[in-house]
């Protein structure tokens, strides 16, 4: 039922949320669905609508509400029981001159003169930490671990100049300063910090954790090397060294300060484009649809980024220097992101892997969102986390490949 001057924009269904009240308001906040600020009650279980005032009919985030149509299971799986103290905090982690924008997830029952693990979570590429970040951190932080999510430097909230710079030795630098500021935070045992990465973000976790040995356990989901990509015919149809050429004379030109597209606006753009690679559709359906969609992701990329990312090796050394216990969580559909290549040949390379999942059926980009598949992911870097951030670090089996 809606009062007078509201108007319907959603249904959703509600199933067996146990605990005593379910906290719409949260999921506003966090950006999973927007809703009115209206608590549902367990015996209020099945098909329920949401709505605005009237007064909103104009304003562009009521347009951006009436575009919203989120998948049943994915309210349900990102909304929590009202009363619980699941900790969110915004905070600001030096990064020499500048600062960067970071969440903090911290447990319902995070004491700060605890000794809490925590892992450090380093995001895909063009993402900001309200995204795949925040859905990831988020369930860490409901089976136990501190977790931090944090916009890269010359991205979303953080800051650093020129804007919208992908520069994956800047980028493995961020983990460490995020892996600083947890060192500080009381309640967190700075011997007992892993690391996530994912997509992109898996490949500089890999690059940092190799020389950065604070990491004490590492983990992968859809890993990538952006170098791999970078030098691949998608990326450089006619070789790498024109592409470096083409690059070279951008920058002569000083038109290398100028902002690409990472992938196609709509996916109306898409079509016009010709493109119909599924895995390049379901990244437009993510970031750029009110899927997950955050204005702080542009989508842009400086094209002086394209020069580091083409001279870049995620997965250099790894064989000598990358000790840790290693995870690696890849979707099992193969497609064009060279995800399941990427984190077959990390498993190869690493001298200590010692968990392999496979996703059957998951695609790259339904490994970011899909309860279906991230629940899998969740349930496997809980296990590992707990296995390899114990309370006392000792030594451990190396497992079976």
């Amino acid at each position: 039922m809606t009062g007078h001057g509201q108007r319907v924009i959603g249904v959703v269904t509600v199933i067996d949320i146990g605990d005593a009240e379910f906290d719409f308001e949260y999921c506003c906040r966090k950006g999973h669905v927007i809703v009115s600020t209206l608590v549902v009650f367990p015996e209020q279980s099945g098909r329920f609508e949401w709505s605005v005032a009237h007064n909103l009919r104009r304003t562009a985030e009521h347009r951006r509400l009436q575009r919203l149509l989120l998948p049943i299971d994915t309210v349900h799986a990102y909304c929590r029981p009202k009363g619980s103290e699941q900790m969110t905090r915004q905070v600001s982690i030096p990064r020499g001159e500048i600062d960067l924008a970071g969440e903090l997830h911290l447990p319902d029952d995070f004491d700060s003169a605890g000794s809490r693990p925590a892992v450090v979570l380093s995001t895909p590429g063009s993402s900001v930490k309200e995204q795949i970040g925040a859905t990831y951190a988020s369930r860490l932080a409901r089976n136990g671990f501190a977790a931090i999510t944090f916009d890269p430097a010359h991205q979303g909230g953080s800051g650093g100049e020129p804007r919208d710079l992908e520069d994956p030795y800047r980028r493995g630098e961020d983990i460490s300063y995020a892996i600083d500021y947890l060192a500080t935070v009381p309640g967190i045992d700075p011997q007992r910090i892993g690391a996530l990465g994912i997509c992109a973000g898996g490949g500089y976790a890999v690059h940092t954790a190799r020389t950065d040995h604070r990491i004490k356990a590492l983990a992968t989901v859809v890993a990538g090397d952006m170098g791999t990509s970078w030098r691949s015919a998608a990326f450089s149809p006619d070789g790498p060294v024109a592409a470096l050429d083409r690059l070279a004379a951008t920058r002569l030109a000083g038109d290398d300060l100028d902002r690409l597209n990472w992938l196609p606006d709509t996916l109306d753009d898409a079509k016009a484009a010709g493109i119909d690679d599924i895995d390049t559709l379901q990244a437009i359906r993510y970031y750029r649809t009110p899927r997950g969609q955050h204005p702080n992701s542009t989508n842009r990329r400086l094209r002086r980024s394209d020069g580091l990312l083409m001279g870049y090796d995620a997965f250099h050394l790894v064989h000598q220097l990358l000790t840790q216990p290693l995870q690696v969580i890849v979707a099992g559909r193969r497609g064009s992101t060279g995800q399941y290549e990427a984190g077959m040949r990390l498993w190869e390379l690493a001298p200590n892997p010692v968990d392999l999942l496979v996703v059957e059926g998951a695609g790259h980009y339904e490994m970011y969102d899909e309860p279906e598949y991230v629940d899998q992911a969740i349930e496997r870097l809980a296990a590992f986390f707990t296995e390899y951030l114990p309370p006392e670090l000792g030594d451990h089996p190396t497992g079976i490949r």
